[in-house]
């Protein structure tokens, strides 16, 4: 059986999403957490980290709460084949390596999903003023694996 090497995501949805150097001073510790978040295949994966970085170095500040959820949408990104997700204006545009899969991943949000060739959707959001924040939070929980 083959398998499959995970897709090289990219998000860019605005997000203030980093690790601040007040929360995790050692530049190598930090390179470390952002290697794992970025090789992370399972939210549970991901819910460790968080842990970790608690336990470790207190609450998690917003900037790395948004990187966390970011990490999410990645894993959440990989298993329905979408390769990146550009956030412009009212609409997030898709590129995707597989449009059958990521369209059934998408298919919570299709009355808002226009597709413009074999790898590119536009998904126009629902709410005109969305914050960045808020966009994570509504694709993490609008796309279905």
């Amino acid at each position: 059986e083959r398998v499959e090497e995970p897709l090289d995501v990219s998000i860019d949805l605005n997000l203030e999403s980093f690790i601040p150097k007040n929360y995790v001073p050692e530049d190598s510790l930090k390179m470390d957490i952002y290697r794992r978040l970025n090789r992370s295949a399972t939210f549970d994966e991901v819910r460790n980290i968080a842990v970790e970085m608690t336990d470790r170095f207190g609450d998690v500040p917003h900037p790395v709460k948004n990187l966390l959820s970011e990490s999410e949408l990645r894993i959440i990104a990989q298993k329905t084949k979408i390769r990146s997700m550009v956030w412009l204006d009212n609409i997030v545009i898709i590129h995707v390596a597989d449009l059958k899969r990521a369209e059934n991943g998408l298919y919570n949000l299709k009355k808002y999903i226009r597709v413009i060739n074999e790898n590119t959707l536009h998904l126009r959001l629902p709410k005109k003023e969305m914050k960045p924040e808020d966009l994570l939070d509504f694709l993490i929980k609008s796309i279905r694996i």
